[in-house]
């Protein structure tokens, strides 16, 4: 085993926000420059846990990033992109307390998050963001629907927001750059993360 675990770099945030796209750039602008990285798909595409309700999704969704980020370490991969990541499950998980709680999970999830061994993977978070009508119109033309999803309305996303200021509050977080994705094309949003990327990268 390497001594030295991967650096992480999540980008969370919003759905429809280009988390996926830029996770693809990024990866392979590093691996032209040298690095040696690792991309974590979202998870949650394949989480068995049916209902994304259901705090288990979360808990899943968490532990299954947790597990990704050990491989990466083990087989010496330097830097890790993912998409999604921690951030992203402990932030759902306190957005959806109103739906449905476990303080057992929470406060598992909230334990892994700020335990040493993850703080010591995180290098940096990104949280893309955009007004809540540009996201859900952005979905509407992308499945051509009238009517937004359990996950997709504008309810759950308002939590969701309200829930990422909570979790500024209690989770030793690294820093974590904000960028509205509806102002900037994904190709800006990609460059301007991999700059800030490289530049913690180097701090390192």
């Amino acid at each position: 085993m390497t001594s030295t675990p991967p650096r992480i770099a999540e980008l969370f945030g919003l759905p429809r926000t280009g988390k996926t796209t830029i996770s693809r750039i990024l990866y392979k602008s590093l691996r032209e420059s040298d690095f040696h990285p690792y991309i974590v798909k979202e998870r949650a595409a394949v989480c068995p846990v049916q209902d994304k309700l259901d705090p288990l999704f979360n808990l899943w969704t968490a532990t299954s990033f947790l597990k990704e980020y050990t491989e990466a370490w083990n087989l010496e991969y330097d830097v890790v992109i993912a998409d999604r990541g921690l951030t992203d499950a402990i932030v759902w998980i306190e957005a959806l307390k109103e739906h449905s709680s476990s303080e057992m999970i929470t406060e598992t999830v909230r334990g892994i998050f700020n335990s040493s061994l993850v703080q010591s993977y995180l290098a940096c978070t990104y949280f893309l963001d955009a007004p809540i009508n540009v996201v859900l119109e952005r979905e509407r033309r992308l499945f051509q629907r009238t009517r937004g999803g359990r996950i997709l309305n504008k309810s759950t996303l308002t939590s969701y927001r309200q829930a990422f200021d909570k979790v500024m509050d209690f989770a030793f977080m690294p820093s974590v750059l904000c960028i509205d994705t509806a102002s900037k094309s994904i190709k800006e949003t990609a460059e301007k993360i991999l700059v800030d990327l490289k530049i913690k990268l180097s701090n390192c």
